[in-house]
């Protein structure tokens, strides 16, 4: 109600809204919008329940736990690889909460068995996520910004939009891995009573 209030007094004053049954069709147009994520979401939790069901991620998480150890790739360097391959995922998967469903049902259980506690992998998740979010094609904002680009250069594709990004990968990515290293060295909490290991 508090979002709503001034959203409908702001849509009739405008204009934008001319009476009542106007409402409803807009707010069916936003569940319009959302129906992909809702049917992904279905999608998702048939996922995780078929993982709780079959034990496939406890499986995964043992063997992936036990051939990292067998590699001697237990410190530090197997979060790195962790946020490298969120990296990566991230230019084929479009929503981080879906690749998050996905990697966290293998990768938490399997980090707490290095003796990684789950916030400290979910941020990692995030760092290597967010780096090369603004590069991947699948990012529906990446079309979103490719209109507003085109009003001013109309001959302007989906390749400037990835090369002009593409410069900020990097630095993004070094800086956000420099922030969680500086929490890991310190073993500074990076949530509230969510440390790095698990005690």
């Amino acid at each position: 109600m508090l979002f709503l209030g001034p959203a409908l007094a702001f849509d009739f004053v405008s204009g934008s809204l001319r009476e009542a049954g106007d409402v409803p069709k807009v707010m069916g147009l936003g569940i319009k919008d959302m129906s992909a994520f809702i049917v992904l979401g279905l999608m998702l939790g048939q996922f995780i329940a078929l993982f709780n069901w079959t034990n496939v991620g406890s499986a995964l998480a043992v063997a992936g736990a036990d051939g990292l150890e067998s590699i001697g790739l237990i410190g530090y360097p197997a979060i790195i690889g962790f946020i490298l391959l969120a990296s990566v995922l991230n230019l084929f998967i479009v929503s981080g909460s879906s690749m998050w469903t996905l990697m966290g049902a293998v990768f938490v259980p399997l980090y707490a068995l290095l003796g990684y506690e789950p916030g400290f992998v979910q941020a990692a998740f995030r760092v290597g996520d967010s780096a090369t979010q603004v590069i991947t094609p699948m990012n529906p904002y990446i079309w979103i910004f490719l209109v507003m680009l085109k009003r001013h250069e109309p001959e302007a594709g989906l390749g400037t939009v990835i090369s002009r990004m593409l410069p900020f990968v990097v630095p993004f990515w070094i800086s956000w891995v420099a922030v969680l290293t500086v929490f890991y060295v310190t073993g500074a909490d990076v949530g509230p009573g969510v440390g790095i290991r698990i005690e």
